[in-house]
């Protein structure tokens, strides 16, 4: 069941991004060359990290994850 979560959260972050890519354009006035390159960059960062916070989940626990993503993006924020 986790591979097919996992799977269905990667195309569906690459949706909203293809999605949003008009507006992104327009409001950043960058040409499709860019435009391609910010979807390759996305692609490759969301194929990195879903595998490896699976491999996370092995490790510790969910709580555990979360409490630390937390405290890691709180003080930034």
């Amino acid at each position: 069941m986790g591979p097919i979560i996992g799977a269905f959260v990667g195309i569906l972050s690459k949706t909203s991004l293809n999605i949003a890519l008009p507006q992104l354009s327009q409001s950043l006035n960058i040409d499709n060359a860019t435009l391609q390159w910010i979807v390759t960059g996305y692609t490759l960062v969301i194929g990195i990290i879903l595998p490896l916070s699976s491999l996370l989940t092995k490790w510790f626990t969910t709580r555990q994850i979360i409490t630390t993503g937390i405290g890691a993006l709180s003080p930034p924020t």
